[in-house]
Parts: C-alpha cells; sequence; structure tokens
C-alpha cells in the first residue's frame, strides 16, 4: 500500500468596530477587517512544509488519574482498519481543542518531566490553559520542532478530572 501525505492548516480572525453615537450624527466610523493564514504541506520530509504523517485522536479525559501524556515517539491510532503506531521525529503543526463545553471543563497543555517536548515551548514548560469551546494552534511551516528521545512528551491535564474531551491532531515527519 503506497500512503501520501497531505495537510492544509488555517486560522483566520475578522472583526467590525462600528461608532454609532447618536450625539455624532454627522460622523460614522466603521473598523473592519481579516487577518488570515494558510499554508498547504507537501508530502515528504523536505524543512520548507515537508509532512510525511499525521496523528490525530479524540481523547477522553476520565477518571483519578486527571491526564493524558501523549509520548510523540509512541502514538497508536487506527486507520483503514489497521493499527499503527507514528513515532515522529518533527512536529510541524498541533492542534489541540477542547471539545468539552461545560463551564469549568478546561484543559492545561505543558511539557514536563524528564522527557517533556519542551521544543514547542522554546525549551519552557507551556502550561497552557485551553478553556471549553476553545483551540490552540501551533504551527512552523519552515523547520518544525524536533522530537527526540528526551524531548517527546505533552501533558494534557484536566482541572475537574473527569469528563473532558480533546482532540488533538500532530503533523510532521517520521523515520
Amino acid at each position: 500500500m503506497a500512503i501520501t501525505t497531505a495537510v492544509t492548516t488555517a486560522s483566520s480572525i475578522s472583526w467590525t468596530i462600528l461608532d454609532t453615537d447618536a450625539s455624532n450624527s454627522n460622523k460614522f466610523f466603521e473598523d473592519k477587517g481579516v487577518f488570515s493564514y494558510a499554508k498547504n504541506y507537501i508530502d515528504g520530509t523536505g524543512i520548507l512544509g515537508g509532512v510525511n504523517t499525521v496523528w490525530h485522536s479524540r481523547l477522553s479525559i476520565t477518571g483519578a488519574v486527571k491526564k493524558q501524556v501523549l509520548d510523540l515517539q509512541s502514538l497508536t491510532t487506527t486507520v483503514f482498519g489497521k493499527s499503527f503506531t507514528e513515532s515522529f521525529t518533527g512536529v510541524k503543526d498541533v492542534f489541540i481543542q477542547n471539545a468539552s463545553t461545560g463551564l469549568g471543563y478546561s484543559a492545561n497543555v505543558h511539557a514536563t518531566g524528564a522527557a517533556g517536548w519542551t521544543n514547542v515551548f522554546g525549551g519552557e514548560s507551556g502550561n497552557i490553559t485551553i478553556n471549553p469551546s476553545s483551540f490552540l494552534h501551533l504551527n512552523s511551516y519552515v523547520s518544525g520542532w524536533p522530537v527526540t528521545n528526551v524531548n517527546r512528551e505533552l501533558t494534557i491535564n484536566s482541572n475537574l478530572g473527569s469528563g473532558l474531551s480533546v482532540n488533538v491532531c500532530f503533523a510532521g515527519t517520521s523515520g
């Protein structure tokens, strides 16, 4: 079986701000705009936009442990009815969505411990909170973030311990 990888990443924000002050009837001010970003990755391992592997999962964090540790060198998934283990050497796109909608169901993303994937956070531990119905999207189109034996684990904690639903996707290189 020949497998090729195609990934598109996109993000945008748009706004409209109106000044409708009734006391200033001769003037009307409007500030309107959009910032957007979109890139297509190519199949391969090249430094400019090359990816050859994608891993995604819908995680449910339940029970007393209150966390999910993602080892980027040992992520399992089922695709086309077969189980695969993905082992990243580098990651170029990270998408983590807190799919929970209830108040207080926050997810904390961090890279701590002996094998914490601190490369994605500039050598730091991260500790980013993703509130309900929100997401974190990190992208490094050119060179990505390396994954090594001592820099490979990303942890997602639930502040409530049970019932947190999180969608995760990594795109990058392996092998």
